[in-house]
């Protein structure tokens, strides 16, 4: 038996096994051999470690990901919210161009729901607003508003894109690590198959690579702890 696919968590599983298993089993089994199964140990534990930190930053960026869906969707409402009652407020002022604030169509639902889009017609609002020939009433009371919703608006998608950004970039960065990984845990299994064969030791080779003890398919979350020593009369 054998598992046929580590993935990126059980790299830290497997890994961490390994190494303590290679400084406790595999050495002193051919002392001359120490000093090169330590090499070895220590290049797997850093690879482990490597993609430990990568795991976890891309899971950091998956949470920076879903905090900046939740904190965009409150200033994404308040935004529509807005349009709809500036909307309203031009229905009671027959001179006043719709086109001139929501676009060709001259209506809110144009403009649609899609952050981006909203940004850029509070952006407008905000801007028209402005002008002296705005004819709206109470204009700098509204043009406050919109320039405010659309700050907030703008950090907001900001922020989220930058996570999705930072998730992507990440993502490619992990599997490199987790092949790199793979190349110094097949390294080590090498290794230590030598010196224990050498020492007429390779049955304990399953001990040190935990992987070779699994089902093909097996998911491995923890290595279950070994049998406790008998103990002594």
């Amino acid at each position: 038996m054998t598992d046929r696919y580590i993935d990126q968590d059980e790299t830290q599983i497997y890994g961490a096994h390994a190494v303590a298993k290679m400084r406790g089993v595999v050495s002193g089994k051919l002392p001359d051999l120490d000093a090169a199964v330590e090499y070895v140990a220590a290049h797997l534990e850093s690879a482990t470690q490597a993609i430990g930190a990568a795991i976890g930053d891309a899971r950091d960026g998956d949470g920076n990901k879903r905090e900046s869906t939740r904190t965009k969707a409150p200033v994404l409402t308040d935004a529509l919210a807005f349009l709809g009652r500036f909307s309203s407020h031009l229905d009671a002022q027959p001179q006043a161009d719709r086109v001139r604030y929501f676009g060709p169509a001259g209506t809110v639902t144009s403009i649609g729901r899609a952050g981006p889009r909203v940004l850029l017609a509070v952006q407008n609002i905000a801007t028209q607003l402005a002008k002296s020939d705005a004819s709206v009433t109470a204009a700098a009371d509204w043009a406050a508003q919109a320039s405010a919703l659309a700050t907030s608006l703008a950090t907001s998608l900001q922020h989220a894109s930058s996570a999705r950004t930072a998730r992507r970039e990440l993502t490619p960065g992990v599997e490199n690590l987790r092949a790199a990984w793979l190349l110094a845990y097949g390294v080590a299994k090498k290794q230590c198959l030598v010196v224990l064969e050498l020492s007429g030791h390779a049955d304990l080779l399953s001990e040190v690579f935990y992987d070779l003890q699994v089902a093909g398919d097996a998911k491995v979350s923890v290595i279950p702890p070994g049998p406790k020593p008998e103990p002594i009369a």
